[in-house]
């Protein structure tokens, strides 16, 4: 296989298991073959273990799984109610454990904190294990994650000069970050890897922009021109014009991809900078947002459309998961939430039928009682009003479906 993933299921299952599924890793791969494996990591889960540790004795002797996930939550409130948090690190780690699960479902808690089987890692003894299977490190799904240009340039500095290979690096990064989760890349040990990453690369890539928050002036609170800070926390300036009117390019058009040649094009058609050194420039700026998680880079062109068609089409495992639930999986591999007019429309969304057949469609189910119109919490019972809502609903709706990444050609 290309690539073989095992998400969620690394720590939460014995040795023997672990062993296997780095043994399969090492089996099925193909030559250039990467594994993804994540895990709960060391130590950033002392803590949480703790609390985990908590939750499984206080439950221990109830049958009802839904039981255990309420009496576990009781527990953890009991537990903030009655550790003071001013000046009391225990108590502040136990409020913020709150306000983190207090936002996740009950098969989060359930799964990561009253399992059987939850045993974290330290990253380089996760490592060992793979070396054992005949596997290496390749690098982390999330790349801004491994670099030490990250940190301040004296954290950056220390690091370089105690670790000497990335094993120990990355180990030593997870010690300043606490971490708890890794997401990591595997491949065949035999591989000799070029960790140098080159510019030059980005040239054959088609680019995304990732939506950034620009920067303000404290006193004027006015944006300040080519300042953002990244979904990473990272606060980035871009200096170069060109960089700027592409990333600009870049934003105008999410989620769409544009291809590097495209992009450089563009940007000089609207700076007029020419220089065919601007081009190398470019590229190595857009590897810096690469590593500051400011775009995303792909190889091939994205596969959906924003534009909506005559005839518009979602993807048939959209209208598969539309058909029983109001989570569906977008053509960037992202979940989106729908609401209950948004899943009707999507199941008749099979590109066969253009915008005046979807009216009278979506109209006939209102007809039906299948689908009831409400403005203002009460009922659109006038046939011309259910006419025009319906219109404005299917024109505002298919432009979202689209922005969404989840329509397809």
């Amino acid at each position: 296989f290309d690539f073989i993933i095992c998400h969620g299921v690394y720590s939460w299952v014995p040795d023997n298991v672990q062993e296997k599924i780095l043994s399969v890793c090492k089996q099925y791969l193909n030559e250039n073959g990467v594994a993804y494996i994540s895990y709960n990591t060391y130590p950033g889960w002392h803590m949480r273990e703790s609390v985990r540790n908590m939750m499984r004795f206080h439950t221990a002797n109830l049958s009802s799984p839904q039981e255990k996930i309420n009496q576990s939550r009781a527990l953890l409130k009991f537990l903030v109610d009655s550790v003071p948090t001013q000046n009391n690190s225990y108590g502040a780690y136990l409020k913020a454990e709150l306000e983190i699960l207090s936002k996740t479902g009950d098969a989060y808690l359930a799964h990561e904190h009253l399992e059987r089987n939850n045993k974290p890692v330290y990253f380089h003894e996760f490592c060992e294990q793979a070396d054992k299977a005949g596997l290496q490190y390749l690098g982390e799904s999330e790349f801004h994650t491994m670099l030490a240009s990250n940190f301040a340039p004296e954290i950056a500095k220390t690091l370089s000069g105690v670790a000497n290979d990335i094993v120990k690096q990355e180990q030593y990064m997870d010690f300043i970050r606490n971490r708890t989760f890794r997401s990591t890349l595997l491949c065949h040990k035999e591989i000799q890897l070029n960790r140098h990453v080159s510019s030059n690369v980005l040239k054959s890539m088609n680019i995304t922009a990732v939506p950034m928050w620009n920067v303000k002036d404290k006193e004027t609170q006015q944006t300040v021109e080519g300042s953002y800070v990244s979904q990473a926390g990272m606060q980035i300036r871009m200096t170069a014009g060109l960089t700027q009117v592409a990333y600009k390019i870049l934003s105008d058009q999410w989620p769409m991809s544009i291809a590097f040649d495209d992009l450089y094009a563009k940007a000089v058609e609207q700076t007029g900078e020419a220089d065919p050194k601007q081009q190398d420039t470019l590229a190595n700026d857009l590897l810096s947002l690469f590593t500051a998680k400011a775009i995303e880079l792909h190889s091939v062109p994205a596969a959906f459309q924003v534009e909506v068609s005559d005839k518009p089409k979602v993807s048939e495992l959209a209208r598969l998961q539309a058909e029983d639930s109001y989570s569906i999986t977008n053509m960037r591999h992202e979940v989106a939430r729908i609401n209950e007019p948004t899943r009707r429309l999507m199941l008749l969304l099979d590109g066969s039928s253009d915008h005046a057949q979807l009216l009278e469609q979506m109209l006939e189910m209102v007809t039906k009682g299948e689908l009831i119109l409400k403005e203002d919490e009460v009922e659109i019972t006038d046939d011309d009003k259910q006419h025009q809502y319906i219109q404005q609903f299917l024109q505002k709706i298919l432009q979202e479906l689209g922005k969404r990444a989840l329509l397809v050609s």
